[in-house]
């Protein structure tokens, strides 16, 4: 009987370990833009969440042009279908910037949300940190597009 039990013990915290992201929670890379200044790469992310989002306004929590922050809060969706919130945030600094994405949550029930949750499992993980990497590329697509646009107005 108890070696029974310390196999299912064993076999339980395998899958967990298994299905656990393993620090694997957030995304955060800095990208450089050389010739632009703190204001100027504040400025085109300010305009880049604009563009992106369908409500900027509702997604912004929080900006200041002076520190050259941006934070938000985004949805995406993972598995099947199911929404998720996550944290997105965006510092500026001469001639390059961090966009940071974390604080993933599942909106489950129904309605959506009526019960939230935080997404552990690598799986879904994964799915969103991918998601994040996309709107991060955008974004340092949107900021290579901004020197050419100066230019031939």
């Amino acid at each position: 009987m108890r070696k029974k039990l310390f196999y299912a013990a064993a076999i339980l915290i395998l899958w967990v370990a298994a299905t656990s992201a393993h620090g694997q929670d957030k995304f955060q890379e800095v990208y450089k833009v050389p010739k632009m200044s703190k204001q100027q790469i504040y400025d085109r992310a300010l305009a880049w969440t604009a563009e992106s989002f369908v409500d900027a306004k509702s997604v912004i929590q929080m900006n200041d042009r002076d520190v050259g922050k941006i934070i938000g809060r985004g949805t995406a969706r993972f598995g099947f279908g199911t929404p998720a919130e996550y944290t997105m945030i965006i510092e500026a600094k001469d001639g390059r910037y961090r966009v940071t994405f974390k604080d993933f949550i599942a909106l489950w029930g129904n309605p959506p949300g009526s019960w939230r949750r935080p997404v552990k499992k690598a799986k879904y993980l994964n799915q969103l940190i991918d998601n994040s990497r996309s709107l991060a590329s955008s974004l340092f697509s949107f900021m290579q597009k901004a020197d050419q646009e100066d230019e031939k107005w």
